[in-house]
C-alpha cells in the first residue's frame, strides 16, 4: 500500500474512532480485560463496517453476536473489489504476532494494513 493509501486508511480509523464517541469501557475485572478491549478495538477501527452485515446502513445496530461474520458485499476501490471475510473464522488460529504483520502489512487484494 502507497504511503497516500495508508494516510487515507489511517485518517478514516481516526474519523471512526472521534466519531463514535467509544470509551474503553474496563472495570469488569482482569478476567474481562481482553475481551472489552478487543470489543473496543474493534468499534474504534471501524471493522464492523465492512466484516458485519448490514452494520454501516443500521448506524451499528446489529448484535454483537452476528459481529465480524463477514459480508457478502462488495468494496471497489483503487485495490480492486474485496469480500470482507469471517474474521471470526480467518483469525481462529492466527497468532498474535501474525495479526500484527497481517495489521501492518495488509495482505494482496485487501485493504487492510496501515
Amino acid at each position: 500500500m502507497t504511503l497516500s493509501g495508508k494516510l487515507i486508511v489511517l485518517g478514516a480509523l481516526l474519523a471512526v474512532a472521534t466519531s463514535t464517541g467509544v470509551v474503553f469501557a474496563g472495570g469488569k475485572g482482569k478476567k474481562d480485560a481482553p475481551l472489552e478491549r478487543g470489543r473496543y478495538l474493534a468499534v474504534i477501527a471501524g471493522c464492523n463496517d465492512c466484516h458485519t452485515a448490514g452494520y454501516l446502513l443500521s448506524e451499528g445496530k446489529v448484535a454483537e453476536k452476528e459481529w465480524l461474520t463477514g459480508d457478502r458485499l462488495g468494496w471497489n476501490g483503487p485495490w480492486g473489489t474485496t469480500y470482507a471475510p469471517n474474521l471470526r473464522l480467518f483469525m481462529a488460529n492466527m497468532s498474535e504476532e501474525q495479526w500484527l504483520r497481517l495489521a501492518k502489512d495488509g495482505d494482496e487484494g485487501s485493504i487492510i494494513g496501515f
